[in-house]
């Protein structure tokens, strides 16, 4: 990855623990296993890198287990197949958290 990226990669995953309860070391990894039960009754509002966050924290919210399996990628993160971009994609992954955290404060 690049610095810019784990350190952004880092701050995500540091906010889904506070907000959510879930520890995981990478919350954008890309590799996920979903029930496709729990699926398709939630509906998605982000399309990019937050979709991933908004999942994961409604699955928190759900009190479904979300667990993490390492794995071997053959390609290194942070090449020309990543589109992450740093600020934009961070700032939609905050506004999903915070969203989320205010929607179910005031239920």
């Amino acid at each position: 990855m690049t610095p810019g990226r784990r350190t952004m990669n880092r701050f995500s995953s540091a906010s889904l623990r506070f907000f959510a309860g879930i520890d995981l070391a990478d919350s954008q990894c890309g590799f996920r296993v979903y029930d496709s039960g729990f699926l398709a009754q939630h509906r998605l509002r982000g399309r990019r890198y937050e979709a991933e966050m908004e999942i994961l924290m409604q699955a928190a919210g759900a009190g479904r287990r979300v667990v993490s399996e390492p794995i071997q990628a053959p390609v290194a993160d942070g090449r020309a197949t990543s589109h992450y971009r740093n600020w934009r994609d961070t700032w939609r992954i905050i506004g999903v958290v915070l969203g989320h955290r205010a929607r179910h404060s005031i239920l």
